[in-house]
């Protein structure tokens, strides 16, 4: 029975780190300095959730002080 899914969809095999390193030339060492990099990101990412959190409370708690 033939698959419906597209021809790179297909493939049972995991790509691995690996040979994702042989396609873009970068020494194992590298690609990871890069991926730790990227990994930071998440941090900035959660202090933006927080922020916009905090103003959503702040509004709450201010909008009883308004004046009518």
């Amino acid at each position: 029975m033939p698959s419906s899914l597209p021809a790179w969809r297909s493939s049972r095999r995991r790509r691995t780190p690996s040979s994702l390193l042989n396609k873009i030339g970068m020494a194992k060492a590298d690609y990871f300095v890069a991926q730790q990099a990227y990994a930071d990101w998440r941090i900035v990412g959660l202090l933006l959730a927080l922020a916009f959190l905090a103003n959503i409370g702040n509004a709450i708690v201010l909008r009883a002080d308004a004046p009518a």
